[in-house]
């Protein structure tokens, strides 16, 4: 259980990057939004990094949802910003939904009935 149920962190980094770098591609013809999706994509990305910086202050779970936090609050930053701005913020909330989502899933869904299911089928499908 554990081995699988630690697949769910690369996922949880994997999907939120892959679905707003996918928006961005949708929207391309659209500068505005497509900067703003490729940022996300960008802040997506920054949890994975920030996770590893953690120093031996804390263990590995709280490590792990302090680099959430910090992409969470990178993205309500620029969501604020664009908002007292008077910009189009739609972005920037979707991209926060996309993550949260599965940011603050972590501490549930790994040892989950469902998730060991799915990720028992995904192993044994790649094998």
């Amino acid at each position: 259980m554990p081995n699988v149920a630690s697949l769910y962190l690369p996922t949880s980094a994997l999907i939120p990057f892959v679905s707003l770098y996918v928006l961005a591609i949708v929207y391309k013809k659209q500068p505005a939004r497509h900067m703003r999706y490729m940022i996300a994509s960008a802040v997506a990305l920054l949890g994975p990094a920030v996770g590893r910086i953690n120093l031996g202050f804390t263990d590995f779970n709280t490590a792990v949802m302090v680099a959430f936090a910090f992409c969470d609050v990178l993205l309500v930053g620029l969501l604020l910003y664009e908002y007292t701005k008077g910009k189009n913020y739609y972005s920037y909330l979707v991209s926060l939904l996309i993550c949260c989502f599965f940011h603050y899933a972590f501490p549930w869904v790994p040892g989950s009935a469902l998730w060991q299911g799915f990720a028992k089928g995904v192993v044994a499908w790649l094998l």
